[in-house]
């Protein structure tokens, strides 16, 4: 039988730094913009042509990549979650099996074992 670990500390980190970069992103605002020299009727043009159709995709792709990201970040912290609960659920059923497996073990039996002669004064099992 074969186990997959996590180590929660890692993941942890990991998605940090997923939500530290979505952050550092720039916002659709800041992509639409363009600088540059627009004094000649080409360069004004083609400054044009950069803002209305590049620089939109561009910000429509850059905000679809930040919620993307925000959103898998989101989904790992709660499946991570979700299987830290389940991991020590499963854990706690473990310890309380092993713990009832220990007691059967480690308890006396009832009933002699077989070929052993009864105690005295006990003649046996009773007919009622």
């Amino acid at each position: 039988m074969s186990f997959i670990g996590i180590n929660f500390d890692q993941l942890t980190q990991n998605i940090t730094k997923l939500l530290e970069q979505a952050a550092t992103i720039p916002d659709r605002a800041a992509v639409r913009q363009v600088e540059g020299a627009g004094e000649e009727p080409a360069q004004a043009n083609y400054r044009k042509q950069l803002t209305s159709t590049v620089a939109s995709q561009l910000a429509n792709e850059i905000d679809s990549v930040r919620k993307f990201v925000e959103a898998n970040a989101a989904a790992f912290q709660k499946a991570a979650a979700s299987m830290q609960e389940t991991e020590g659920a499963d854990s706690l059923a473990a310890r309380q099996a092993d713990a009832l497996v220990q007691d059967v073990v480690a308890a006396p039996s009832a009933s002699p074992a077989p070929g052993t002669p009864p105690a005295p004064g006990n003649t046996g099992p009773k007919k009622w």
